[in-house]
């Protein structure tokens, strides 16, 4: 619960002004590159505190990680370093990775030639 509610009051704004204006859906902020600091620094907090193992709760899927991982996959997209200057962290990407490998309906996050986000 508390992972989930770090995200939509935390997280989630940090998304808004990143992730959505590099997959077209709001306009970019005024200064991108201190939204993306922000983001960066508040998925750093995020990833240090709550993925201390392989997914939110430990070694097993939970809520918490259905919640997060549409967003967090966004956040490893080609598109937010080369539109929102937002670098994924290598423990964000294996967070990715592993959530892809573990869930068989992660694949619906990269069909439709990426159109599925």
């Amino acid at each position: 619960d508390w992972a989930m509610d770090n995200f939509a009051c935390k997280l989630y704004q940090d998304a808004q002004a990143v992730i959505y204006p590099c997959l077209g859906y709001a306009a970019p902020p005024p200064d991108v590159a201190a939204a993306a600091g922000a983001a960066r620094e508040s998925m750093k907090e995020f990833t240090d505190f709550f993925l201390r193992e392989k997914f939110v709760g430990g070694g097993r899927l939970s809520i918490a990680d259905y919640r997060i991982a549409p967003f967090l996959f966004c956040y490893a997209h080609p598109l937010l370093l080369e539109r929102g200057k937002f670098e994924c962290s290598d423990r964000l990407k294996q967070y990715v990775a592993d959530f892809v490998e573990a869930c068989p309906s992660s694949g619906l996050l990269s069909s439709a030639d990426g159109g599925s986000l």
